[in-house]
């Protein structure tokens, strides 16, 4: 087993219940034991400059997305840098815990696409973050784990499914999961190298 993977400590997903966006609010008890989940529908890129990332967050089912089935989601420093490096996509599930998040009040006078469909309030990640990805393209998992009391994050296998989501499961039959995967930061392309008798050839006329 990898002893990058081996390391990584039980994050609050293991045992969490599942929260429905609509009954999101800075007064949910135990907010630690809890979860939300759902599907990304936008992102905003990693911003290297502010060091922010952003992805609105809707039910699966289409049908209760207009009656607050949408929410907002911000990350801020070292959680940003995790989740804007971990390659998150519209049509992603996630499933994101309310361990260490902060509310913060919507605009009351923000223009909405919906309207109605916004919970009234944002969640924002910074030190603290445990979320798990499930891609719309491969149907692999990922899990990554920020913590506050550690100067790295780390991204690894998720041998924990994301639990379904109730009473808004899309209509479709489910599709098996492929095999978890650990994804790996980009890796910057090689130069080619010639020996000391070798040299670039000109190009053709």
């Amino acid at each position: 087993m990898d002893s990058a993977n081996a390391a990584i400590p039980s994050h609050p997903l293991e045992a969490a219940s599942v929260v429905p966006i609509a009954e999101l609010c800075p007064d949910l008890p135990d907010p630690a034991s809890k979860a939300v989940g759902g599907v990304v529908t936008i992102t905003w890129p990693y911003n290297k400059v502010q060091g922010t990332f952003a992805f609105s967050l809707a039910e699966p089912d289409f049908r209760l997305r207009r009656n607050k089935g949408q929410v907002r989601i911000e990350f801020t420093g070292r959680a940003a840098k995790a989740v804007g490096d971990s390659g998150l996509a519209s049509n992603d599930v996630v499933l994101l815990s309310l361990a260490g998040v902060a509310w913060e009040a919507e605009a009351t006078n923000k223009r909405r696409s919906l309207p109605g469909a916004d919970v009234g309030w944002r969640l924002i990640y910074s030190e603290t973050l445990s979320l798990s990805i499930k891609r719309a393209e491969s149907n692999e998992i990922d899990l990554i784990v920020v913590d506050e009391h550690s100067n790295q994050h780390q991204t690894a296998l998720d041998s924990i499914p994301i639990p379904p989501l109730a009473a808004t499961e899309p209509a479709s039959p489910p599709v098996p999961l492929s095999p978890v995967r650990t994804t790996s930061p980009l890796r910057e392309p090689r130069n080619k190298r010639f020996n000391d008798s070798e040299f670039a050839s000109p190009a053709r006329l």
